[in-house]
């Protein structure tokens, strides 16, 4: 299935052909991004990594900054 995912602060969008079923946890491994240094958002929405995607999910991809 067809997922578009949008990464911040890049603003660049892809999208991507996923294996149903698929949570945001698969995802984040097939695009290899580390579950803890991203939030991800569904209709502006936080989603947790089981979280179902469904077909043309449009998912936005926040990465995490941190250090001192």
């Amino acid at each position: 299935m067809k997922i578009q995912v949008k990464t911040l602060p890049e603003n660049t969008t892809k999208e991507y052909n996923i294996s149903k079923p698929a949570t945001v946890e698969k995802l984040f491994k097939q695009i290899k991004l580390k579950p803890d240094a991203v939030i991800a958002l569904r209709k502006n929405q936080p989603v947790p990594l089981t979280s179902m995607l469904q077909e043309n999910d449009k998912i936005t991809v926040i990465k995490i900054a941190s250090g001192g």
